[in-house]
């Protein structure tokens, strides 16, 4: 992976958070190529949700939502304390 450059300089405990080939990151950790990934990973589905007027944004997970109507009814009691 090249490095990380940029204004202002990227601290060590950054350069560690950049995305590095498949590789790379087995040979760290000593997985084999054979074993799965976490399940847990690819049963979600993560977006950011923001309110307007409000500065805080909420991660949920679309796959907990069996229909729009939930997500909906989530969202509404998710913000329901920003409201009053």
């Amino acid at each position: 992976a090249p490095p990380v450059v940029g204004w202002p300089p990227v601290r060590t405990s950054r350069k560690n958070l950049t995305p590095q080939p498949r590789s790379d990151m087995e040979k760290e950790k000593g997985v084999e190529s054979s074993e799965k990934p976490d399940k847990k990973v690819e049963d979600s589905l993560f977006v950011k949700v923001n309110m307007d007027g409000f500065p805080i944004g909420r991660k949920i997970d679309l796959k907990a939502y069996d229909s729009y109507v939930s997500l909906s009814r989530g969202l509404q009691q998710l913000f329901s304390r920003f409201l009053d």
